[in-house]
C-alpha cells in the first residue's frame, strides 16, 4: 500500500466528500502519519503540517476538477522514519475531481539512513539484495493515462516542472521542460527503451540518469546537444508491480532486459558492508535490502564518509578535499583518481606542506602553546578552532586538529591556489 496515496485519498473523502469514517480508518491514516488516535480532528492537524511543512506537494492543474500532484520529502526538512515518509520519494497521484484519486507512480520507497537519530543498523543481518549506489539523478518512468504515453518524472518534479533560482515553474501539461526528464526521454527513445516498457502500463520503473560528472558534485543540468546525449544512460533501479510488489534489482533487469546499478553478490554481514562502504572512494554507498516485506521491504543505505571528497578532488580538484582524504591516510587511494601529471605533481608539494604542518603544531603544542592560542583567538579564520585547539592538547593528538585547520584554510580553494594559501599560513604559525 502506497501510504501517501492511501492518507490522501482518505483525507480527499472526509473533507470535500462529507464521508464519515469509521474509527478504524482514522486510526490507520492517524497511525501512516506517525501519530496513532482515533479523533478525527486530531489527524486532519496533523496532515495539515505534515503535508504542508515536511512533505512537497508539486500539482498542476490538467483541467477543470483534474490535476496531477508528485510528492517527495522536504530536503530542508531533519529526516524522519513514519510510514507515510517511506513513500515520498516521487510518488504521483492523479486527482479526478474531488473524490477519485489514482496512484499513477510508485518509485522505490526511502532507505533508512544509520546517521539519522533514533535508526539502528541491524549489523548482524545478511542482506537479500546488496547493490552499488550509483551516483546520478533519480528519474521514475510510469504509464500517464492522460497523455496515453510512458512518461519520466524526477524525484522532486514532474516533466512540466523545473526550478529557477529556487521558484518552481509549471509549464502546460505534457510539455517536457524538465532537463532530466528530457534527457531520459531521449535515451528512452534512441535505444528502445519506450518498446520494452510496452504491455507493462500500471508498473513503476525507477532509473538513475548517470552522466559524466557524479550528481555530488552539483554539476549544470544536462542540455540536448551535440553528442551531449551519449555521456549520458539509464540505469535501471528497481521495478514495481501494479499491487506494489517491488521486485529484486536483479528480477527488474532480467523483466526489462536492461543494464541494473552493479549488484554485489555477497554473503556478508550489513556490518561487514558498512566497514567496507566507509572508505570507498569510488562507490557512494551500498544499497542493502532485508527480506519479508514485498511491497517496502527495508533498505539501509550504507554511506561511504571519503567518497563526496573523492569526487569533489577528482572533478573539482578541490584542495579542502584532498587534504581530508591525505590526512584520513588514503592519499595514494586518492591521487589514482587522477590522471593529470600537474595535478600529481601539485599534490606532491602539498603533501610535503601537510607534513611541514604536522611538524610545526607538533612543535608548538610542546613549546608554545599559550602563543598558539592566542594566534588563533586573534586571527578571524582561525577562531572557530580554539576549542579543537584546546581538544588536541588534553589527548595529546592533533590528527584531528591538523585535518580541520587544513580544511578551513583551504575552502573553496583549488589544488592549483592551495601552495599560497599553505605558505601564508605556515608564517603564522611559526
Amino acid at each position: 500500500m502506497n501510504t501517501i496515496y492511501f492518507v490522501e485519498k482518505n483525507i480527499q473523502n472526509w473533507i470535500s466528500c462529507n464521508v464519515e469514517p469509521s474509527q478504524d480508518e482514522i486510526w490507520k491514516v492517524g497511525e501512516l502519519l506517525g501519530q496513532p488516535t482515533r479523533k478525527r480532528e486530531v489527524v486532519i492537524k496533523r496532515y495539515s503540517e505534515i503535508f504542508n511543512r515536511l512533505i512537497v506537494k508539486n500539482c498542476v492543474e490538467i483541467g477543470e476538477n483534474d490535476k496531477v500532484c508528485i510528492y517527495t520529502w522536504n530536503p530542508r526538512a531533519y529526516i524522519r522514519y513514519f510510514p507515510v515518509t517511506l513513500h515520498a520519494t516521487g510518488t504521483i497521484l492523479r486527482f479526478k475531481g474531488y473524490c477519485d484519486v489514482d496512484l499513477l507512480a510508485y518509485p522505490i520507497h526511502r532507505s533508512f539512513d544509520p546517521e539519522v537519530k533514533g535508526v539502528t543498523l541491524p549489523t548482524s543481518e545478511v542482506p537479500v539484495e546488496t547493490t552499488k549506489r550509483v551516483d546520478g539523478w533519480q528519474v521514475t518512468a510510469y504509464y500517464d493515462p492522460i497523455l496515453k504515453r510512458w512518461m519520466f518524472a524526477t524525484k522532486y518534479v514532474l516533466h512540466n516542472m523545473y526550478y529557477e533560482r529556487g521558484r518552481l515553474v509549471v509549464e502546460e501539461y505534457g510539455n517536457i521542460v524538465n532537463p532530466y526528464v528530457e534527457m531520459a526521454d531521449a535515451i528512452a527513445s534512441s535505444t528502445g527503451l519506450y518498446e520494452k516498457l510496452k504491455g507493462h502500463e500500471g508498473w513503476t520503473f525507477t532509473f538513475t540518469l548517470v552522466g559524466p560528472e557524479p550528481a555530488i558534485t552539483k554539476p549544470p543540468p544536462p542540455i540536448l546537444m551535440g553528442d551531449y546525449l551519449d555521456k549520458y544512460k539509464l540505469l535501471l533501479v528497481v521495478a514495481r508491480k501494479p499491487n506494489g510488489q517491488l521486485l529484486s534489482v536483479r528480477e527488474s533487469g532480467e523483466l526489462l532486459d536492461w543494464e541494473t546499478v552493479p549488484i554485489i553478490d555477497t554473503k556478508e554481514s550489513i556490518g561487514d558492508l558498512a566497514v567496507k562502504a566507509e572508505r570507498s572512494l569510488d562507490t557512494r554507498s551500498y544499497m542493502v535490502r532485508l527480506g519479508g516485506d514485498l511491497e517496502t521491504p527495508p533498505l539501509y543505505e550504507l554511506k561511504s564518509k571519503y567518497y563526496p571528497e573523492a569526487m569533489r578532488f577528482k572533478f573539482l580538484y578541490d584542495a579542502k578535499s584532498y587534504t581530508i582524504l591525505a590526512t584520513s591516510n588514503l592519499s595514494s587511494e586518492a591521487l589514482r583518481l587522477v590522471d593529470d601529471e600537474n595535478v600529481k605533481s601539485v599534490i606532491k608539494e602539498i603533501d610535503n606542506y601537510i607534513e611541514i604542518y604536522r611538524e610545526v603544531l607538533s612543535r608548538r603544542m610542546r613549546e608554545g602553546y599559550d602563543d598558539l592560542e592566542t594566534m588563533f583567538t586573534s586571527d578571524n579564520v582561525l577562531r572557530r578552532l580554539v576549542g579543537d585547539l584546546r581538544k588536541a592538547r588534553s589527548t595529546g593528538s592533533i590528527d584531528r586538529l591538523l585535518r580541520k585547520l587544513l580544511a578551513v584554510i583551504l575552502d573553496g580553494k583549488s589544488v592549483f591556489d592551495a601552495k599560497a594559501v599553505l605558505e601564508e599560513y605556515l608564517n603564522v604559525l611559526k
